[in-house]
């Protein structure tokens, strides 16, 4: 995992070396928002929070 904090980006790289996933810390209307809460999480959790989270919509 990589946090690229000037432009808000988080990284994850996978066993192989390639890109596993990344996220960008953006609006819809192009403003960008510093990466301040990121932490390695085990994948038993990520899970857990996937699962969790998979309905949510945000009404912001």
């Amino acid at each position: 995992m990589a946090e690229e904090t000037d432009l808000c980006r988080l990284v994850f790289i996978g066993r192989d070396g390639n890109l596993a996933a990344d996220c960008i810390n953006r609006s819809e209307g192009g403003t960008s928002f510093i990466l301040s809460w990121s932490r390695y999480a085990p994948k038993g959790l990520g899970d857990q929070v996937a699962a969790a989270s998979r309905d949510l919509r945000c009404e912001a």
